[in-house]
Order: C-alpha cells, then sequence, then structure tokens
C-alpha cells in the first residue's frame, strides 16, 4: 500500500509576509493589524484543492493524508483520479 501525505496548509510562517504584500487584510477578532496578533496565534491554515490529492493519487498513492483541504476536494480528486479527469475542463470539475 503507498501513502502519500499533502502538506503546504500551514501558512503560519507566512503570514508576516502575506500581510506586507497586502494579501492579509483582516483577521475577525483581531485589531486592524493582523500581524499585531501573530505572537499569540497558534496556527493559521490555508484549505487546499483537489489538484495535490489528485496528483498524489496519480502517482500511485492508495491513501492520502492531508491538512486542511476542502470538502469537496477530497470527492473532486478522487472522480477525476477514478474517471481520468483533468482539473482544466471546468465544466467535468464542475460536476465534480
Amino acid at each position: 500500500m503507498k501513502i502519500a501525505t499533502v502538506v503546504g496548509d500551514d501558512i503560519l510562517p507566512q503570514l508576516a509576509d502575506l500581510s506586507s504584500a497586502g494579501l492579509l487584510t483582516s483577521m475577525d477578532g483581531l485589531d486592524s493589524d493582523p500581524i499585531a496578533a501573530l505572537p499569540q496565534m497558534s496556527f493559521a491554515n490555508a484549505y487546499l484543492g483537489a489538484r495535490p490529492i489528485l496528483d498524489a493519487l496519480n502517482t500511485g498513492a492508495d491513501v492520502v493524508l492531508t491538512g486542511r483541504s476542502t470538502d469537496t476536494a477530497q470527492y473532486l480528486a478522487a472522480a477525476a483520479h477514478g474517471l481520468g479527469w483533468s482539473l482544466d475542463d471546468l465544466d467535468k470539475a464542475a460536476h465534480g
């Protein structure tokens, strides 16, 4: 059995860079400068989509362990893998 891991959902180390690039503008419950609360934060995660899960399946994984991912990504990746869909085919991806 082949087990793959998908990582990349932990964005805590990138928060300062995201904020300085203007990509992080507000966070619930924090003051106007989201980075001011950084020392108090334990984690920050982004939800991953279907592509990294599909890539793992396409390289032969039987089981894929991920950090945060959307619920739909898990189903779409399995459908795309099983049916041979490309995620670039937006009509099929939307059906998934």
